[in-house]
């Protein structure tokens, strides 16, 4: 008789550890190995637990924890972990309130899916870092987590700066995300950021690029608000400039000069726009932005009018406004090279001219093809009197850029425009037109 039990347990050891064995390419859940050994735990859950079958370890913790036999309960739980089940360490955090997170993280250590996203969520608030390279420690389910902590996730991945180097990425891991709310904004996004990395770039136009413009971003939450405006800019006048836009993999590195400017490394000789992010190294900021050259500069706490006024100025636009007494004297001397497409610069006291002279002031005019109405008035000497009278159609019409200085700016909109006051946001038809015809100039420029 005991030779045949001992067949018999043979047999059932066996079939055991064929059935652990096959484990790994079936789907056999922890209630398959509980309801086996529950059967015959002294036949099968004791000799499976001592050839290292994990489950089996953890269905005898499991049941001696019920029974009330802890101490011996532990034991096997912890065995169960050290032998790889990480439903031993999820009973164990259950189990041991004080041991809580150190159990947490051996499951998350074993690949349990629930606990890597309970840790990364935890970690959020205090080591970001942390959080990222728990989440890509696996092909983790984003929708599992709660709505909240899952779009504390989707942000930090989207603007975590190395992510993009990384076999399994954030655009990967939105795609859950966007599978699970098809209006969310990171699904936008997401569409977004394939578009700016393919070699063709992102355009809301057909035909070729009128200019192409590189972004360049320096991190944390920077490139989320860049998206944010670019997604803005696709229902803005703007778009119908004919821009291709790209988004650059090496990161920008920006710092607040002395006289609470933002400047960015960028390369002077390309489009680019750099968003700098409020990191602890901008505590100072907001910085205010500026354009250099071709490049542009500006803080994610910036507003998207903002954005558009300095991108105004990339694409030949100037100032408005009543500039900085230095910068006033220079610019309208005529020292920059910047031949602004909606101004003209006429020396202050030139208040009475002949009728040639006028002629010789409309053939400069940037917006001379456009125009709708005479750009002086007669007066009874003769003389004309530079200065357009009717404010609804496109003319001459005196603004304070050169405010201090002994000129005048003129432009040719009587009405405030986003050059003027940024907030108000106002692109007049004709300014896109302008604009397109400095991107036209400018490709000519590089083509001799």
């Amino acid at each position: 008789m005991r030779r045949v039990a001992s067949f018999a347990w043979l047999r059932w050891l066996g079939v055991v550890l064929l059935t652990f064995s096959l484990g790994a390419s079936s789907p056999v859940t922890h209630g398959y190995w509980q309801q086996l050994f529950e059967r015959s735990p002294e036949a099968v859950a004791y000799p499976a637990s001592f050839y290292g079958v994990s489950e089996a370890s953890t269905s005898i913790g499991q049941t001696l924890w019920q029974s009330g036999q802890r101490a011996v309960s532990l034991h096997y739980l912890r065995l169960g972990v050290q032998q790889g089940d990480a439903h031993a360490a999820r009973l164990l955090a259950d189990y041991i309130p004080s041991q809580r997170d150190y159990w947490r993280s051996q499951a998350s250590l074993l690949g349990d899916e629930t606990e890597i996203l309970r840790l990364a969520a935890d970690l959020l608030a205090t080591d970001p870092d942390a959080a990222v390279a728990t989440l890509l420690s696996g092909e983790q389910d984003v929708r599992k987590l709660p709505k909240m902590q899952r779009q504390a996730l989707m942000r930090l991945l989207f603007n975590h700066p190395w992510l993009q180097d990384q076999e399994l990425n954030w655009q990967q891991i939105l795609a859950n995300e966007a599978a699970l709310a098809p209006d969310s904004i990171w699904l936008e996004r997401q569409i977004l950021a394939q578009q700016l990395a393919s070699t063709t770039g992102l355009k809301w136009h057909t035909g070729a690029c009128s200019a192409q413009v590189e972004l360049r971003v320096e991190g944390g939450q920077g490139r989320e608000q860049l998206y944010a405006w670019l997604l803005q800019l696709r229902e803005h006048p703007m778009a119908d400039l004919g821009l291709c836009w790209f988004e650059a993999q090496q990161p920008a590195q920006c710092e607040e000069t002395s006289a609470g400017r933002l400047r960015c490394d960028v390369d002077t000789q390309r489009y680019q726009v750099t968003v700098a992010a409020q990191q602890h190294q901008f505590a100072s900021l907001p910085a205010r932005a500026n354009v250099h050259g071709r490049a542009m500069s500006i803080s994610a706490a910036s507003s998207f009018s903002v954005w558009v006024h300095e991108l105004g100025h990339m694409f030949g636009l100037a100032d408005e406004y009543p500039m900085a007494p230095a910068l006033a004297a220079a610019f309208c001397r005529g020292d920059y090279t910047f031949n602004a497409q909606n101004l003209y610069i006429t020396p202050r006291d030139a208040d009475a001219l002949d009728a040639d002279q006028v002629v010789a002031v409309q053939r400069e005019l940037p917006w001379q093809a456009w125009l709708q109405q005479p750009i002086a008035q007669r007066q009874a000497s003769g003389a004309e009197v530079l200065g357009s009278a009717n404010p609804e159609q496109i003319g001459l019409f005196a603004v304070d850029t050169c405010e201090g200085t002994g000129f005048q700016a003129w432009r040719p909109v009587a009405k405030t425009t986003f050059m003027q006051q940024h907030e108000v946001g106002v692109v007049p038809d004709l300014y896109i037109q302008l604009m397109r015809q400095h991107l036209l100039g400018y490709s000519d420029s590089h083509l001799k």
